[in-house]
This record gives structure tokens, sequence and C-alpha cells, in this order.
């Protein structure tokens, strides 16, 4: 199984991404933000997994438009984190922007709908956030939330009818529970 990593502009988060996929076994490369739809068809990439960044989503859509195309057109999983979920939102025809209160440091995780990507979680965790901006409700309608936290209604999210998600918070940091166990549910995905 061969799932590359696209940094979206934080080498930091690529790199323990990169990091947690090779600690369970899967084979991966770091590719730059660049990496087109075609890229990934070449390397024949069995999912991708889009970064989190310090990028603010509101500045940055227009120069990211090549991760929208991977994002409607790519026909493997996608798991897009903090900025690229905020992108994957947008890509479908919702809207993200500054958040009423932004969240930094550990946050507390309500899970709305127990999808295959928290298969064996709880109903309530702990994770790492790291953000200024957010999805807004009301979601596409192609897309459903999965999780919640106090101040973020969306924390997850997933397309209805294609293996796409999408995580606020950093599952790729040592502070988020189980992190490692989104990495292996989405791995468990990308073998159905």
């Amino acid at each position: 199984m061969f799932i590359p990593v696209i940094d979206v502009k934080s080498a930091q988060y690529s790199h323990l991404i990169y990091r947690r996929l090779t600690e369970i076994d899967v084979q991966s490369k770091l590719l730059p933000v660049e990496t087109t739809l075609n890229d990934l068809i070449k390397m024949r990439a069995d999912a991708v997994i889009l970064s989190g960044g310090p990028p603010r989503i509101f500045e940055s859509l227009g120069e990211l438009s090549n991760l929208i195309e991977i994002v409607l057109n790519f026909e493997s999983p996608i798991l897009g984190i903090c900025i690229s979920h905020q992108l994957i939102a947008c890509a479908f025809g919702g809207k993200a922007g500054p958040a009423k209160t932004p969240e930094y440091g550990p946050v507390v995780i309500y899970i709305d709908d127990k999808n295959e990507i928290f298969e064996g979680f709880n109903d309530q965790f702990i994770a790492w956030a790291s953000h200024n901006d957010e999805v807004y409700t009301p979601l596409p309608r192609e897309l459903k939330i999965l999780a919640h936290s106090e101040n973020c209604e969306v924390q997850a999210l997933k397309h209805l009818s294609r293996p796409v998600y999408g995580v606020q918070f950093h599952p790729e940091v040592s502070h988020t529970e189980n992190g490692l166990e989104i990495f292996r549910n989405f791995t468990s995905i990308v073998k159905a």
C-alpha cells in the first residue's frame, strides 16, 4: 500500500504524518503542495493524505486549486487534516473562514457518527488543535459531520458516497489520543 502525503506548507506536520504511516508499515512519500492529480495517478497512489499547515483557507484557495482538483477527482481515499479539512468542505461548495473561537492545545472531541474513521473509539477523546479557521455550517449536501468540539461544529467530516474524510485536529501529534488509530482506520478504508 502506497499513501503519499502532500505537504501543505508545513513540513513539521507533514513529516509527523509520514512517520505515523511508516510506524504502521505503510509505504509513503512526502510530496510538494504543487502535486497534481496526474502526479498521483502516475505514481499509482492507493490514497492520499493532505497535511495541515499555517496558510489561512480564505487567503489560499486560489493557489491550492490543484488540491481542489485532487479532492474532486481522485478516485481513491483522501484524508485532509486542518487546512486540508477546510479545503475539502470548500471543494464541495461549503464555506470556511475565521473561527468564532480559535482552538489551540488539547480539545475534547465529541464523536457524532461512529464512522469507520473512528472505529474503536469512545464517544469522546482528547485531540491537539491548532487552528484560526474552521468549516462553517450548514455543510454541502454531499458532506456530513462526524465529530465536533465545544467551540467547533465540524471537527471531522465525511463525503456521503466517497471515501473522502477531513479532520480539523491533528491526529499525527502524540498529544492526540489514539491518533495513530485514525491512520490505521484510514488504511483499513483504503484496503476495503
